[in-house]
């Protein structure tokens, strides 16, 4: 069961959560049972969701071999580097053999040139590289928080979670009049004791990936 909100969802894939609310639907309609919405939002609680393997999946399932590795919510450098970047960087960083351009874009779902607009850019970046066998690799010793905070991308995440705090002061403060039964208080806007964000972890440490925030 899935019940955090759409800016929860939106900070951690870099969009605007209405995005986020325009593909929630779509999931539901369109994944074959695999998402279902189970409940409206009601004041502060979001849209509830169901995330299960229908039954006809399931035997398929099991017969399919899972590969080892991490998935990320957007890494902050994708902010600034866009989706068809971070979706070229995770058919290098996931494929069983180090791609050429054209299969990182078939992989990717991406045009090809598209494709290799991002690869150029991101290996300008030191991101990635290239072998004599025009097959790309990623560069390892380029930390990505580094870099996503060189081009700035950690000032675009600080707007948007102030962006977000400022809608839920303003949507609190309409519930509080017109449901006055059910006040809030300043502890439901923002404890700050607690991450209000999803964020991947850092290069070099492994941790908890994310922390929902209503």
């Amino acid at each position: 069961m899935i019940d955090v909100g759409c800016r929860t969802f939106a900070l951690a894939l870099g969009q605007h959560h209405s995005t986020v609310a325009r593909l929630l639907h779509r999931l539901a309609q369109l994944s074959d049972g695999m998402v279902t919405k189970v409940a409206d939002a009601r004041h502060r609680n979001a849209d509830v969701y169901l995330v299960e393997l229908p039954q006809q999946y399931r035997e398929l399932a099991r017969d399919l071999s899972w590969r080892q590795g991490k998935i990320h919510a957007i890494r902050p450098v994708f902010r600034v580097l866009g989706p068809a970047a971070a979706l070229a960087y995770e058919a290098i960083e996931r494929s069983r053999l180090s791609p050429t351009a054209k299969e990182a874009a078939q992989q990717a779902k991406i045009g090809v040139s598209t494709a290799e607009r991002a690869l150029a850019e991101m290996s300008a970046l030191g991101m990635i590289h290239r072998d004599q066998d025009k097959r790309w690799h990623v560069t390892h010793t380029t930390s990505l928080t580094q870099l996503a905070q060189r081009l700035g991308a950690d000032q675009d995440v600080a707007a948007q979670l102030t962006l977000h705090r400022q809608q839920r002061a303003v949507w609190h403060a309409w519930l509080d009049r017109h449901n006055p039964v059910e006040q809030f208080t300043e502890a439901d806007l923002y404890d700050p004791d607690a991450d209000e964000y999803w964020i991947p972890p850092d290069d070099a440490i492994q941790r908890t990936l994310w922390r929902p925030a209503a």
